[in-house]
């Protein structure tokens, strides 16, 4: 019985590590790169806020809301 039980309980955890380390994986692949991405876009904003025009600045922005929808659709999965 002891040895069915510790059969049992291995099986559980390497069936966890395996989907821990798919949940890694799948948010190192989407969410962490689109928000490195939208951080990127922000600062370089930022370091050219000076230099750009209005235009240039709200392009900048409006180029951030698909970036950011597309991290709130993949959290929420």
């Amino acid at each position: 019985m002891k040895f069915k039980k510790d059969l049992a309980t291995r099986r559980i955890l390497r069936v966890t590590e395996e989907e821990l380390s798919r949940i890694v994986l799948d948010i190192h692949d989407g969410p962490v790169q689109n928000l490195f991405a939208a951080l990127s876009l922000i600062t370089r904003l930022q370091n050219e806020i000076s230099k750009l025009s209005f235009e240039e600045l709200q392009g900048g922005v409006v180029d951030l809301i698909p970036i950011v929808n597309q991290v709130e659709k993949q959290i929420e999965m």
